[in-house]
């Protein structure tokens, strides 16, 4: 799959005279800059040929916004990778997390005579969204379905917003709902049958600590609860409890 992706693609979609044109070299050697600095952030080289992939959806780009945009998918990835379903790409929000990703994608080799800085590519990358330059890779609007949606100062993946929406569209009756799921009162004895009657792996005896315990508790009386925790705080256990209260 690698194989069949960039470059050589990505030029002949877009009608460039080949590898030997100004254009097509500017980007190849753009590419394998991004290519070298992905790893860095846990991802795979062929991020940055899939990235030009996309771009390419925008024929009629010059080469400088085209480069724009493909740091700008790249980036979107990154964050994406991280954890975040959305990257502040404009204003204020943007210069740090902007900068820290495209430090290393900019960053300039020895035999680099044409290296943009990542603060010019935060501008370059402004400008593109501020003229609408890339109309068939970003949308700018949530009915308008494009990979990307920029809502300023943010930008989302389509797919990836839409499902949060869609989950936060699940969790808002749970968390309008009225009402204890049960009383205190009878919470507090299903734990203690709980704790009663101890699960045991083999000849160890599995019991709940007191932040256990606590968790359980909240997490009975509300229609919706988040147990979080580092591995080996408990939380398997915590849950088996309440399952164990209200099967």
């Amino acid at each position: 799959m690698y194989a069949n992706l960039g470059l050589p693609t990505v030029i002949s979609r877009l009608g460039l005279n080949g590898p030997a044109s100004s254009d097509a070299a500017y980007l190849q050697v753009r590419l394998r800059q991004i290519e070298a600095a992905l790893p860095s952030f846990n991802l795979d080289p062929s991020v940055a040929h899939l990235a030009a992939e996309i771009a390419a959806f925008d024929r009629d780009l010059r080469v400088d916004q085209r480069l724009a945009l493909i740091m700008l998918i790249v980036a979107s990835m990154v964050a994406l990778s991280e954890g975040s379903t959305r990257l502040p790409v404009t204003g204020p929000l943007a210069r740090e997390p902007l900068a820290r990703i495209l430090g290393p994608l900019c960053a300039a080799t020895e035999t680099d005579r044409e290296q943009v800085s990542a603060a010019e590519m935060a501008r370059a990358i402004a400008k593109m969204l501020d003229t609408k330059a890339s109309p068939s890779v970003i949308a700018y609007s949530p009915d308008d379905y494009r990979p990307l949606l920029y809502l300023p100062p943010y930008l989302y993946h389509q797919r990836i917003r839409a499902a949060e929406v869609r989950l936060a569209e699940r969790l808002r009756p749970l968390l309008d709902a009225d009402g204890a799921v049960a009383s205190a009162r009878d919470i507090a004895a299903a734990i203690a049958d709980v704790c009663d009657r101890p699960h045991r792996i083999g000849e160890r005896e599995i019991t709940l600590s007191g932040e256990q315990r606590d968790a359980v508790g909240i997490a009975a009386m509300h229609r919706l609860a988040l147990i979080s925790g580092g591995p080996g705080t408990g939380k398997t256990w915590a849950i088996r409890a309440l399952l164990t209260e209200w099967r």
